[in-house]
């Protein structure tokens, strides 16, 4: 167990699964994330094991009301054209001169169950090293 500042700007203690340089992946304290918010999946590689991909968790109101859109429509046209209204895609890896701060990000792992914008989705896998958020009935 080690001191961080996790995800929720809290410190607390919280369990390390993976730490690196850059950045040290956390078991979440609680199944719940928010607009925007980065997590990590993990994936398995044949030389170097477990390893862990950044993703950002959104949706088409939260992209509206960011982007001064109506999200009432936004989220109308997207349900319309058959478009995900909840999504996870991946990031970038971005490699920097300066030094940064260590980040902190919650590792979930394959088939968990989150809470997002008051609604329960699974996290499943998609094509292509992707991730795609399942809704759960309550």
């Amino acid at each position: 167990m080690t001191e961080l500042r996790n995800h929720w700007g809290k410190n607390t203690s919280t369990e390390i699964v993976q730490d690196n340089p850059a950045v040290a992946y956390v078991k979440p304290l609680k199944m719940e994330v928010s607009e925007e918010m980065r997590i990590a999946l993990p994936f398995e590689s044949k030389r170097y094991g477990t390893m862990y991909h950044e993703f950002t968790v959104a949706s088409v109101f939260g992209y509206a009301v960011k982007n001064n859109s109506c999200p009432i429509k936004a989220m109308e046209r997207a349900k319309e054209n058959g478009h995900a209204v909840y999504y996870i895609f991946p990031n970038a890896v971005v490699l920097t001169v300066h030094k940064e701060a260590k980040k902190v990000v919650p590792a979930f792992t394959w088939g968990d169950e989150i809470k997002f914008l008051g609604k329960k989705f699974r996290i499943e896998k998609a094509p292509n090293d992707n991730a795609r958020l399942v809704e759960v009935e309550a």
